[in-house]
Parts: C-alpha cells; sequence; structure tokens
C-alpha cells in the first residue's frame, strides 16, 4: 500500500496497491469474521473487523405466544399480546432483565395479536393487532406495572401486522394488514396519532426500528 495513510482525515492523495499480504483491497466489506483487514476503496478507508458478535440462547417466555409486540433492551425489554397456545387473543405482558422473563400483573386492557409496540420497560406503547372483532386501533401505555387507555388517543387506521418504533411520547406506526396491505403511516405525540408519510411500497409482517424522525422498516410480505 502507497500514499499517505495517516489517520486518514484530510488525506485524498495517493494510490492504493495490492500489498504484499494480510490486507485485502475492495471496494465493499466483506462477511466480517474476528481479526479480518481490508481497505474498502469507495470510503477510502482501512478497516478491521473485532468484537464481531454472535447470537445466544436467552431465558424463554413464561407463556408461549406468537404475533407479539414488544421493545426496549437487550437488559430492560417487555413483551405483549399476541395467540396463546389455545389460540386465544392474549393479553399477557411479561419483563426481561437481560437473564429471564417475569410474568407482571399489568396485562393489556385488550387482548390483542399481531400487535405493535415500542418504547421502554418502563414507558412503553402498544398499538393496533387483531381482536376478535377484527382489526384493532386501540392504543395502549405502558408505565412499568400497568397498562392504560386512560387519555390515549386511538389509531386513525384499524390493521394488524403492523410495525412501529420510537418512544411512549413519539412514537411511529406503519405498515400493517386491513383489507390488503397497507403504506399507511401515523405519528403518535403522547396523547393523540395523526398521519405521516406514506411507505413507498404497501406491506406487512416487517421490522422497523429507529426513532420517529428517523425510522426504519424493512422485510415483510
Amino acid at each position: 500500500m502507497s500514499g499517505k495513510i495517516g489517520n486518514n482525515i484530510g488525506y485524498s492523495s495517493g494510490s492504493v496497491t495490492a500489498p504484499s499480504g494480510g490486507v485485502e483491497i475492495r471496494s465493499d466489506d466483506p462477511a466480517l469474521s474476528e481479526g479480518l483487514m481490508w481497505y474498502n476503496t469507495t470510503a477510502n478507508t482501512l478497516k478491521v473487523a473485532r468484537n464481531v458478535g454472535a447470537w445466544a440462547n436467552g431465558g424463554d417466555l413464561n407463556a408461549a405466544a406468537r404475533k407479539t409486540g414488544g421493545d426496549g433492551t437487550q437488559g430492560a425489554s417487555f413483551s405483549c399480546g399476541g395467540r396463546n397456545a389455545s389460540e386465544n387473543y392474549a393479553a399477557e405482558c411479561e419483563e426481561y432483565n437481560g437473564t429471564a422473563w417475569t410474568d407482571v400483573s399489568g396485562n393489556l386492557g385488550t387482548g390483542r395479536h399481531a400487535i405493535a409496540a415500542c418504547g421502554t420497560q418502563t414507558a412503553g406503547l402498544s398499538f393496533g393487532g387483531s381482536t376478535s372483532g377484527g382489526k384493532s386501533t386501540e392504543c395502549e401505555e405502558y408505565n412499568g406495572t400497568a397498562w392504560t387507555t386512560t387519555s390515549v388517543g386511538d389509531l386513525s387506521t384499524g390493521r394488524d401486522d403492523l410495525d412501529g418504533c420510537g418512544t411512549q411520547g413519539a412514537g411511529l406506526a406503519f405498515a400493517g394488514y386491513v383489507s390488503a396491505a397497507s403504506a399507511v403511516t401515523e405519528e403518535y405525540n403522547g396523547s393523540s396519532w395523526s398521519s405521516g408519510g406514506a411507505l413507498g411500497t404497501a406491506q406487512y409482517q416487517g421490522g422497523g426500528c429507529g426513532t420517529q424522525s428517523a425510522g426504519l422498516f424493512f422485510g415483510g410480505s
């Protein structure tokens, strides 16, 4: 490798040539493995892969359910709703402490499945989903102990298999299934929902993350 190396700040001159060994020259990033070193010509950056993570088994939920909602962090998260083994619309809520799940006494006011949620373990938000009566517009807030619908506005469009992100005071709901895949996006301000910019492609059963002003949707049907 020739040209200027330094800390790669303010340098754009020089040339990059294939080294005698040890560093790969490429225009993208490879599949990561511990200790791998390469030079990305597109980013003009020398990179090293370190602390490559892996998935490990955590504690299981106490009540098996599918299409639950939840959010939080790896060490403090919550799960709510879903469809249980008896095919009932579940209202159960559980909290995870980084090791194990614990049933909490505060269940959802209305059992729903294919529900979405966002926020934290002590300030959560759940919205949408399905009940025995069909697609739900219901929204509930969680304070770490109990769920409430007091002064909580409902979604404008009832749907299930939706997703969301953000916080209890600045939430975002997007995608889902009404009678077909939906592109509807709604924003929550802590008391009511309003229309946001629609997805480019109507979808459902996808994933989401981020904040109300910097959200991400991926996958789906």
